[in-house]
């Protein structure tokens, strides 16, 4: 029994790291998204002749842009942290083989 408890207890310790990891990969993103949102909302309540002002809203345009191993259309979603690193270290070595 204390066996299983101890392995029990492994397992979700495992599990939670892998979640924490997961919401850590996602919050740059969702900073990004929240500020935006807020930008939008604070704009709209705005009169129109405060919005006409280019010096104090000049026109501009905000990309998001998905991060250099999500644009190469390898995004499965989330894997966990060690197949990641696993594909990582597979990838870099396919690029320092002499061929």
């Amino acid at each position: 029994m204390f066996l299983i408890n101890i392995v029990l207890m492994n397992l979700l310790i495992a599990i939670v790291g892998d979640i924490f990891d997961q919401i850590q990969e996602s919050a740059r993103a969702q900073f990004l998204y929240s500020e935006a949102k807020l930008i939008i909302d604070f704009e709209s309540l705005l009169m129109p002749k405060g919005k006409a002002d280019p010096r104090k809203f000049p026109q501009w345009l905000q990309v998001l842009k998905p991060a250099a191993d999500d644009a190469e259309g390898n995004d499965e979603g989330w894997t966990g942290k060690l197949r990641a690193l696993k594909k990582e270290m597979v990838r870099r070595g396919e690029k320092t083989e002499i061929t």
